[in-house]
């Protein structure tokens, strides 16, 4: 299979309206999806390019909070070779409490705050990377406000990403309720490590 037959499957595409699901109204009390909901994120590297499928497919305990278990599924194809692969990435764990979206980092073995949505402007927040990023990123909330999707109303926030080690660099985001960061992968260590390699797991947005 050539370039041209794998872009034709659509595994580049930016349109995020396009093959997306009919958001369920359910969304509107979670921060961040539910049960099976599922992301997809355009992915790239120096290598290869692809997309990784974001999957809740069920609950465990860590540290007394049940968390859901979020599957990440990579598809890519190889530059070189022109080889396409698939491989199941390490599943992230994840728990929501009083709006706020917690994220649990292995390596701490501790969870952090990932997104808030109990926030006014100019209200901030950060979380530490993994250790493999050393990193620390910053949200800081620069408008709020509403947004209509498939005729479900959502809020959304507006907010600033920033990276303690990119110094001075940042990016703007949209977070909307029950879906998470509309523009980009909801890992911000991963956005800032294109400027060394390309992200390894996920890039911007592409459906929900």
């Amino acid at each position: 299979m050539n370039f041209s037959q794998i872009n034709n499957l659509g595994l580049y595409q930016k349109d995020p309206s396009t093959d997306c699901e009919v958001i369920n109204t359910s969304v509107e009390e979670k921060v961040f999806g539910g049960p099976n909901a599922q992301w997809t994120y355009n992915q790239f590297s120096m290598n290869s390019g692809g997309f990784t499928v974001v999957t809740v497919i069920g609950d465990t305990t860590i540290s007394s909070k049940n968390c859901q278990i979020y599957s990440k599924i990579n598809t890519k194809y190889i530059y070189a070779g022109g080889d396409i692969r698939s491989e199941e990435l390490s599943p992230d764990f994840m728990y929501e409490e009083n709006k706020v979206l917690y994220f649990y980092n292995k390596d701490r073995m501790e969870f952090d705050t990932l997104l808030w949505f109990g926030g006014n402007i100019g209200d901030t927040w950060e979380i530490i990377s993994p250790i493999e990023y050393l990193d620390t990123n910053s949200f800081e909330i620069t408008d709020t406000g509403k947004i209509t999707i498939n005729e479900v109303e959502l809020d959304f926030y507006e907010v600033r990403i920033g990276s303690r080690w990119f110094a001075g660099e940042f990016y703007t985001d949209t977070i909307i309720k029950g879906i998470g960061t509309y523009h980009n992968f909801y890992k911000p260590w991963q956005i800032f490590i294109t400027a060394v390699d390309g992200p390894h797991e996920g890039y911007s947005f592409r459906c929900y």
